[in-house]
């Protein structure tokens, strides 16, 4: 009876096959991109994220960390399909680690390469345990389609954002965040475009400024209050406060002070 345990057993029938240069080498990229996907719960049927509606109700949202347990069982599942002896299991206790370090690095850089964006090595490289995202449930996710979501790995929102490894939309109202990292700080932007302009109840002409065309934003003021005396505008600064509204953004994070 041998005194190896079964991985260093897998070990040594690899080196006796010539499988250990193939443990180092490159998987192929069609598998590394498919458990990427599987990684990031790409194809993982909701009910398995959500298995009770009363988790996720309307206007809500939840976050959650990545069981980096449940993703390898689930890598495991797929591989099992492969699998019809005692030395394919070797072969795949071999195999595991370089396909391990494959399916991270990919998974890293898969939204990239969806959204044609270079990718660096070092931004490319994640590690499963440490991954976290949310779902929310709204009407906000159907009523803006370009919202914005950034992850903090502080309380402070002026650093480095987190990258995300995935932001999807599983249903018109369902939004599926994933990041590389668990965030301390969550930050939803309404979209850019969210910017708008307008007055009550007041119409006028606007004076062009020459040339190039442009408003001349002081005239406009004045003749916005000359036709409506409940504006009390006295120039173009104040014209621009009144009617620029930014779009609003919700911070989720730690409460001020760091109290609970």
């Amino acid at each position: 009876m041998s005194d190896l345990t079964p991985l260093e057993q897998a070990e040594q029938v690899g080196e006796t096959l010539g499988l250990t240069e193939l443990a180092d080498g490159a998987v192929p990229p069609a598998v590394e991109n498919w458990l990427a996907r599987l990684s990031l719960l790409y194809g993982v049927p909701f009910e398995h994220l959500v298995p009770d509606a009363t988790m996720l109700p309307i206007e809500s949202i939840r976050f959650f960390y990545i069981d980096a347990n449940w993703i390898e069982a689930m890598v495991d599942g797929a591989f099992s399909v492969g699998v019809h002896s005692q030395r394919d299991v070797r072969f795949h206790r071999l195999l595991r680690p370089a396909v391990r370090r494959a399916t991270q690095v990919a998974a890293g850089k898969l939204r990239r390469d969806l959204r044609g964006e270079a990718t660096t090595p070092e931004a490319a490289a994640t590690d499963v345990r440490v991954r976290g995202g949310f779902l929310m449930r709204s009407e906000i996710v159907a009523g803006w389609p370009g919202l914005e979501v950034a992850g903090y790995a502080s309380s402070d929102s002026s650093g480095t954002p987190i990258e995300i490894l995935r932001l999807d939309r599983l249903a018109p109202d369902l939004l599926l965040c994933i990041f590389a990292e668990v965030p301390v700080l969550v930050v939803i932007n309404e979209p850019p475009e969210g910017l708008h302009f307008g007055t009550g109840g007041v119409s006028v002409a606007p004076e062009m400024r020459q040339p190039g065309g442009r408003i001349n934003l002081s005239r406009l003021a004045r003749a916005i209050a000359g036709a409506d005396n409940r504006q009390q505008l006295s120039g173009a600064g104040e014209l621009a406060e009144e009617i620029v509204n930014s779009p609003l953004a919700q911070h989720f994070g730690p409460p001020p002070g760091g109290q609970n």
